[in-house]
């Protein structure tokens, strides 16, 4: 067992917003569901969350959010599959129109497609808090929120114990 693999690192960590299919697909009983579903979220996850740089063969390049740059070999190597596997499966996401790739002297440039709307767009920290509105007390009787059984058969119940 991880020893890092504790609740409180568990809480502590990041969390990334999943689209459930990726799921449904891991655990389907075919091998290419699987497969494919690996590879989709291998590059969600390992894809930039915010813009940064990379560095590849001694050069820093520019990595846009939602965007991952590596060598397919990588991420062969990382899945655990042949490097023709890899390309045929990126391939097809290609043809999903869930991904694009730029090729750039080995390296590739995979962004996911839709990644705002999939994982969810940078908060601005620039903005003003949101105020939070005062909750109106139980007990008042112009509170929308207050259950009332007044009329009612249980509430009549409920006096009639008293």
């Amino acid at each position: 067992m991880k020893k890092n693999f504790t609740l409180d690192d568990l809480l502590q960590s990041a969390y990334i917003r999943m689209p459930r299919l990726i799921f449904k697909l891991r655990y389907s009983d075919d091998p290419e569901d699987r497969l494919l579903a690996d590879l989709y979220e291998y590059l969600y996850t390992q894809s930039f969350f915010k813009k940064g740089t990379v560095d590849k063969q001694n050069t820093q390049l520019d990595c846009q959010r939602g965007q991952i740059i590596c060598s397919q070999t990588e991420i062969a190597k990382c899945l655990h599959i042949k490097l023709k596997k890899t390309k045929i499966l990126i391939k097809e996401l290609k043809e999903l129109n869930l991904i694009e790739v730029e090729q750039i002297g080995g390296i590739s440039h995979i962004s996911i497609r839709y990644y705002d709307r999939l994982a969810g767009t940078l908060r601005d920290t620039a903005t003003k808090p949101v105020k939070e509105e005062k909750k109106p007390r139980e007990n008042q009787d112009n509170n929308p929120q207050r259950l009332c059984l007044k009329n009612h058969p249980l509430g009549r119940q409920s006096q009639s114990n008293n």
